[in-house]
């Protein structure tokens, strides 16, 4: 229950939260961009993912350029909040433009999450284009994934992450955004 109310409500991420985020999530190729595509093939060979899902602008494009093609990319046309430009659209079947401010994820940005990952199991390769910030993207991507989906999300000029997408990985997840940003929530609402 907890859960869907998060999915309900615009999540808020402070600086101690986010400090906590900072930390790699999964598997982090500390490479550069040629030899973390080489090391992330063979992980594809290896686990063979339901979906690949990629969330930031310079690892969607680089991911990309490796001749590899995500189901689902979601950017901002940012890197370290500097516009860029990623001309990546051509390679996808179906876009969506969505809003989600900074150290947020909207209860939009979450729905289209989830629609975009309903479309990729259909077969089709679909952008999420944001306007505001996609970094925090990389949660509901995960939550809403079917296990054994690969989220890849960048650790700025450091390295490629990525997420291997199991129950235990969803619900250790799950527990993190009730304990953290639900809880915070509820205090801020007065909700039970």
């Amino acid at each position: 229950m907890q859960l869907k109310f998060a999915k309900k409500e615009t999540l808020f991420f402070n600086e101690k939260v986010k400090k906590i985020l900072r930390t790699p999530l999964g598997i982090a190729i500390f490479e550069r961009e040629d030899k973390s595509i080489k090391k992330l093939k063979i992980l594809l060979d290896e686990f063979k993912p339901k979906l690949l899902i990629t969330v930031g602008d310079v690892v969607s494009q680089n991911v990309i350029n490796g001749g590899l093609h995500p189901n689902l990319s979601i950017i901002d046309y940012r890197t370290k909040r500097i516009k860029r430009k990623t001309p990546i659209i051509r390679f996808f079947d179906i876009i969506y433009n969505i809003e989600n401010p900074p150290s947020t994820i909207s209860p939009k940005a979450w729905e289209t999450i989830d629609k975009a990952i309903n479309d990729s199991i259909e077969s089709k390769k679909v952008l999420i284009v944001v306007e505001g910030e996609e970094d925090l993207l990389a949660i509901p991507s995960v939550m809403d994934s079917p296990e054994n989906s690969f989220i890849l999300y960048g650790q700025p000029s450091d390295a490629m992450v990525v997420i291997i997408s199991t129950q235990h990985v969803k619900n250790a997840l799950g527990k993190f955004i009730v304990e953290e940003i639900v809880a915070n929530c509820h205090r801020k609402f007065n909700i039970k």
